[in-house]
């Protein structure tokens, strides 16, 4: 008989998913890697995994300074 286990489709780019695996082993909020670009997550994970990517984004982004008076 199959297993069944209810979770959150998460899709992002390949650095995000990286990141998050690194929390795989503490954290046991994987159900499922699928791809490169996705991972099968616990529903009840969503926040936190929510959280730790906008860490991850606010770490790791940069964002070109406007110079002058750009419209």
């Amino acid at each position: 008989m199959p297993k069944t286990k209810k979770g959150i489709l998460i899709e992002t780019d390949k650095a995000t998913k990286i990141y998050l695996l690194t929390f795989k082993d503490k954290e046991n909020f994987i159900i499922k890697d699928l791809d490169d670009n996705s991972l099968f997550i616990e529903e009840a994970k969503l926040d936190w995994v929510k959280e730790k990517v906008l860490e991850f984004k606010n770490k790791y982004s940069y964002e070109k300074p406007q110079v002058g008076n750009q419209k």
